[in-house]
C-alpha cells in the first residue's frame, strides 16, 4: 500500500530543515498493512523519509552559496530574477554592471566549478572574504568599481588558475599580498 502527501512546492525564500528548498510529493510505502499503523511506526517512517529527503535536496552546496549570495545583496533591476536554484554546477556568473549592493558571502567558497566571478561596477561593500582564496578552479575575478573595503586576503593566493584579478576602484587598504602577486598564471592584477 502506498500513501502521498503532497506539500505546496516551495519558493527559494521558504525553507524547510537545512536547505530544503522544494518539496512536492512525500511518499511513504507501507508494506503488508492489514490494520492502521501504530503512530510510533508512522513517525519513524515519516523520520527517515524527511531524513532521505534533506540529505538529496540540501547536497547541493553551490546551489546554497548561490543562494546565500541572493539573500545577502539587493537587487533593484531584478537581474536574480530568474536564477535557478536546481542549477548543479555553475561556472560562471557575470553580475557586472546590474546595479547591486549587499556584501560577498564567506559561503562562495563552496563554488568548486566557479571559473568567472564577474561583479564589477556595482556597489558591493564590505570586505572580501578570505575563503573566496578555496576557489581552485576560478580563473576570472572582477571586484572592480564597488565599495568593498578592508585588506586583501592573501588567501587570494591559493587559486593558481588566476588568470585576472581586477579590485580596482574599491576603498581596499593595506598592500598587495606577496602570496597574491606571485600567482603563477595572473595576466591582469
Amino acid at each position: 500500500m502506498t500513501t502521498s502527501i503532497t506539500n505546496p512546492p516551495l519558493t527559494p525564500n521558504s525553507t524547510i530543515g537545512n536547505g530544503i528548498y522544494r518539496s512536492e510529493k512525500l511518499m511513504l510505502l507501507l508494506s503488508n498493512m492489514e490494520s492502521p499503523p501504530n503512530f510510533t511506526s508512522f513517525l519513524f517512517f515519516l523520520s527517515l523519509t524527511l531524513i532521505a529527503s534533506s540529505i538529496l535536496v540540501s547536497g547541493n552546496s553551490e546551489s546554497d552559496a548561490l543562494y546565500a549570495l541572493k539573500q545577502s545583496l539587493s537587487d533593484p533591476q531584478n537581474v536574480l530574477a530568474s536564477w535557478d536554484p536546481s542549477l548543479v554546477t555553475p561556472c560562471q556568473w557575470d553580475l557586472g554592471d546590474s546595479n547591486l549592493s549587499g556584501h560577498l558571502v564567506p559561503e562562495l567558497a563552496n563554488l568548486q566549478n566557479l571559473q568567472y566571478f564577474e561583479i564589477y561596477n556595482n556597489n558591493i561593500d564590505g570586505v572580501i572574504p578570505l575563503e573566496l582564496g578555496n576557489l581552485k578552479s576560478l580563473v576570472s575575478l572582477d571586484l572592480y568599481q564597488n565599495r568593498i573595503s578592508g585588506n586583501i586576503p592573501r588567501e587570494l593566493g591559493n587559486m593558481k588558475n588566476l588568470l585576472f584579478l581586477r579590485l580596482n576602484d574599491n576603498k581596499l587598504s593595506g598592500i598587495l599580498p606577496k602570496e597574491v602577486q606571485s600567482l603563477p598564471n595572473i595576466r591582469v592584477l
